[in-house]
């Protein structure tokens, strides 16, 4: 049985988590062309600055944001993947 790519979900990480400042999310696909945001628990948009970036990883950088609990939202491929990062 054959599977398109379309078919392969991608698979994301996120590191260190908690964080004191910058987080490195990784996949297993090339996500170049994803679509990430930051938001509060609250639902609010949340700045932070990529620092590096690669065809399969993002280096975010989250040291002038609030301690707290944040929602990482990554768009891809139609799919919406959120992740919890905990800011100490």
């Amino acid at each position: 049985q054959e599977v398109s790519m379309d078919e392969i979900q991608a698979e994301f990480k996120l590191y260190p988590n908690p964080t004191k400042g910058r987080v490195k999310l990784s996949s297993n696909m090339n996500i170049s062309d994803a679509i990430i945001r930051l938001k509060s628990v609250e639902g609010r948009n949340v700045d932070y600055q990529v620092t590096e970036q690669s065809e399969s990883s993002y280096m975010i950088d989250l040291s002038n944001a609030a301690k707290g609990i944040y929602i990482l939202e990554i768009i891809y491929n139609d799919q919406r993947n959120t992740i919890k990062i905990f800011k100490k």
